[in-house]
């Protein structure tokens, strides 16, 4: 027996509402369940499945610009994948009214557009890699790259980017001016000289960022951010610039980008405090956000599709939470790798640093370890709230009084707060 099912058996599923426009360039392999093919889905030519988990739902589109491969990957109703030429997804959900142009996309998570006026999720050559969640309208331009990215709703990316190890949160709504944006051309620098990447960056934050009344950011384009980078709500950027360290509100000229020669001990960590201290802050962030997922969106979701879909989001925050564990094992053996040089050439306060990080790692690693472990329950009021609101996710957010949303605010501060503390002292 073919290990696809043939031309006659995907003719029956035409009895079942399914439309697949050409059976003999359509290939299904057979570790597909048919019956995860929901009525109203249509499969245009040359479209390729595989894998038990592979499901489509009704009303998505699958092919229209292009070959498209699903392996392992759900299609939510109502969305289009292969909108502009072809797409190849693998271990990959995608939300309602989500729109892929062309590209790929590997252990990622779009949760979808809201409306169908908003712009398309992705555009040509999308390249969206394990640990990246789209959160509501989110979405990218031409030819743009992330990976162990979360961008929470409406925040856009222009064309041309490299956007990886970053969480950017903030803005108001979909409309032009409203969500928080990055211009093309931007590269978010996330490896070192030394090999290592516990240089993630966060633009915004998670505690007042998913209650969407926070201020946008706004990067101007061609700009090279420096992780590990720290941005308040309301910081704006200058094209064209260099930036690191911390972006304040208002305009962020940053620096020109540098040239002629500087000593450079790749050896040494003078800055460690920095980057211990922006690493355990995204951390908590991460952990908050994990747990609203956890105990709010879940309880959000309308459908099982959606609560799955959410299941899925929790799950892409677990994999960057393990991954910032991980970076911060591969930075704490590079310091103790280098100790002794350090310990020759760094003034007293820096290695100070560096001995209480090492002396004190196995005890904050398990304490990291510990990040699904239930913390305080989210408040009673603010889940009420939302439940008995109606509309899309984000509208429910917003009509949020803000006694509520400051209620919620400090719930999540305070889980957040468990995993930034301690530091180096």
């Amino acid at each position: 027996m073919s290990d696809f099912y043939s031309s006659q058996e995907l003719e029956q599923l035409a009895q079942r509402g399914i439309r697949i426009l050409l059976p003999e360039q359509t290939a299904i392999r057979r570790d597909v369940d048919l019956q995860q093919l929901e009525s109203g889905a249509v499969l245009h030519p040359g479209t390729r499945l595989q894998g038990q988990s592979t499901r489509i739902l009704a009303g998505a589109e699958i092919g229209p610009g292009g070959y498209v491969v699903l392996e392992d990957s759900v299609v939510g109703p109502g969305a289009i994948v292969g909108a502009q030429g072809p797409v190849s997804l693998r271990q990959s959900w995608v939300g309602p009214q989500t729109i892929l142009g062309m590209g790929v996309a590997e252990e990622a998570v779009f949760l979808g557009r809201e409306h169908s006026g908003a712009p398309p999720t992705t555009g040509v050559g999308f390249r969206v890699r394990k640990g990246s969640l789209y959160e509501e309208g989110a979405c990218s331009g031409q030819h743009t790259d992330t990976k162990m990215t979360l961008l929470m709703p409406w925040v856009t990316l222009g064309s041309n980017i490299n956007f990886c190890d970053v969480l950017l949160a903030g803005g108001t709504g979909d409309p032009p001016g409203q969500f928080s944006e990055v211009g093309s051309g931007t590269i978010h620098f996330n490896f070192t000289i030394r090999g290592d990447k516990a240089t993630a960056s966060l633009l915004g934050n998670v505690c007042e960022g998913v209650f969407l009344r926070s201020e946008r950011l706004f990067i101007g384009g061609n700009c090279s951010l420096l992780g590990p980078l720290l941005a308040e709500f309301g910081a704006f950027s200058a094209a064209g610039a260099r930036l690191s360290g911390q972006l304040a509100l208002g305009l962020n000229l940053g620096t020109a980008h540098l040239s002629g020669h500087k000593s450079y001990d790749p050896r040494c960590f003078p800055n460690l405090r920095w980057i211990v201290s922006t690493q355990l802050q995204f951390f908590g962030e991460l952990v908050a956000l994990f747990h609203w997922y956890d105990q709010v969106r879940v309880q959000m979701a309308r459908d099982a599709f959606q609560e799955s879909l959410y299941r899925q989001g929790q799950y892409i925050i677990q994999r960057n939470l393990e991954e910032r564990i991980a970076q911060l094992q591969l930075l704490t053996e590079l310091v103790a790798e280098n100790q002794s040089h350090s310990e020759r050439v760094l003034p007293e306060t820096k290695l100070k640093d560096q001995r209480a990080w090492l002396q004190n790692w196995t005890q904050r690693k398990e304490q990291l370890q510990s990040y699904a472990s239930t913390p305080k329950l989210a408040p009673e009021g603010l889940l009420r709230a939302l439940l008995d609101a109606e509309g899309t996710y984000t509208r429910r957010i917003q009509q949020l009084s803000p006694a509520s949303a400051e209620t919620g605010q400090r719930w999540l501060e305070s889980i957040a707060k468990t995993f930034c503390e301690g530091g180096l002292g």
